[in-house]
């Protein structure tokens, strides 16, 4: 006998509040991106819509970083 399920009505079986739903990332909320294909969700991720740029470090950042790691390195 053949397995029937019936899909919520409120999630449409995505098992994620509709309120989650409403966020998206570039143009697709988080059940539609946890469905992506491997290659599909590199490209997204990595030249696509929700591609982030780098971090940008300040000066100081680079100075404060640099000066702490020095002093962990020399222990």
């Amino acid at each position: 006998m053949d397995t029937v399920s019936t899909p919520c009505e409120e999630c449409g079986g995505t098992r994620f509040q509709a309120a989650v739903l409403e966020h998206t990332l570039g143009d697709l909320n988080i059940a539609q991106v946890l469905d992506l294909p491997v290659a599909k969700a590199h490209a997204f991720f990595a030249d696509g819509p929700a591609r982030t740029p780098p971090p940008r470090r300040s000066s100081r950042a680079s100075r404060t970083s640099g000066s702490v790691m020095s002093a962990w390195v020399s222990r």
